[in-house]
């Protein structure tokens, strides 16, 4: 299973793989994509780039804080509060050949996101409509 996160927030989609840890856990990794939300074959491209660059059984990080930093760079975000506090999310796993986008509820930068039940989209990996699929979810989100 491969795993990928995206991000609405001010006008762009912020795209990067997630890894699992040898603990178990995931977490964002790198490359962090930046992009246009009117290119929707270009988001279906960097949804498969991402899942691809997504890994198991990565070193778990010598510090848990900040994991965010780059993602928040990219982003030109101040704060992780101001980022968070307003940004859409959408979760993606690929599995048996099918991708599914998860939409989730912001619950405010302390609270964090929680799924929203019923709203998930899957498709088949090799879907040209991927990156339509992608922008529906993040409509979809609260």
């Amino acid at each position: 299973m491969q795993h990928a996160s995206a991000y609405e927030w001010q006008g762009r989609i912020f795209l990067h793989p997630d890894s699992k840890t040898t603990a178990g856990l995931w977490i964002g990794s790198k490359p962090i994509s930046s992009l246009d939300p009117s290119d929707p074959v270009e988001l279906g491209r960097a949804v498969l780039a991402a899942l691809a660059d997504s890994k198991e059984r990565v070193p778990d990080p010598s510090i848990w804080e900040n994991l965010s930093t780059p993602l928040l760079k990219l982003a030109g975000a101040k704060s992780f509060s101001a980022f968070f506090r307003s940004a859409r999310y959408v979760s993606i796993e690929l599995q048996n050949g099918r991708v599914t986008f998860s939409p989730w509820r912001n619950l405010g930068s302390r609270h964090g996101y929680r799924p929203i039940n019923g709203k998930d989209r899957t498709n088949p990996a090799n879907d040209p409509e991927l990156g339509s699929s992608l922008i529906s979810a993040l409509q979809d989100t609260e």
